[in-house]
């Protein structure tokens, strides 16, 4: 069971890795692996509680609260951006973040679309990382793709 958990949650996420090779957009991040893998779980758990709704939901939820909390709080700043002691920065940061968690937090449990892994991606985007229309737009891509991954791969 471990090796193929292990080996389902590597074939979901290659199939986003592959993609963003290939068009050369970010159709893989951080947030994605966990989802890889509480997929993969879950499957030989028993517990395939985890739907689009869920998933799908909980990423969105994720990626809308890290635009209003990085447009809002955030921005100009940026993770990448050094940050020292008692600075501007490390502050909007700081409180960017916190904001973002939770209205992700509000948000999946308002809609029962609750997705730990989509709390890390409400990080990256509210911390400055992938934060344009069109890279949180391609988040949600490889999401759905990561899920349809899962659902065909099921059936075998």
């Amino acid at each position: 069971m471990t090796l193929s958990i292990a080996f389902r949650s590597a074939i979901y996420l290659s199939t986003t890795a592959i993609a963003a090779w290939i068009v050369g957009e970010p159709l893989i991040f951080p947030s994605l692996g966990p989802t890889a893998y509480v997929l993969a779980f879950n499957r030989y758990s028993g517990n395939l509680k985890e739907s689009a709704r869920t998933i799908v939901g909980g990423h969105f939820c994720g990626v809308l609260s890290g635009l209003l909390s990085y447009y809002l709080i955030v921005s100009p700043y940026q993770l990448s951006s050094v940050a020292y002691a008692f600075s501007t920065n490390g502050l909007m940061l700081s409180a960017g973040a916190v904001v973002a968690l939770f209205l992700t937090a509000f948000l999946m449990l308002s809609f029962k679309a609750s997705h730990p892994p989509a709390c890390a991606t409400t990080l990256i985007v509210s911390l400055g990382i992938l934060t344009s229309w069109q890279e949180t737009i391609f988040i949600m891509i490889a999401v759905c793709m990561l899920y349809l991954v899962h659902k065909l791969y099921m059936q075998l």
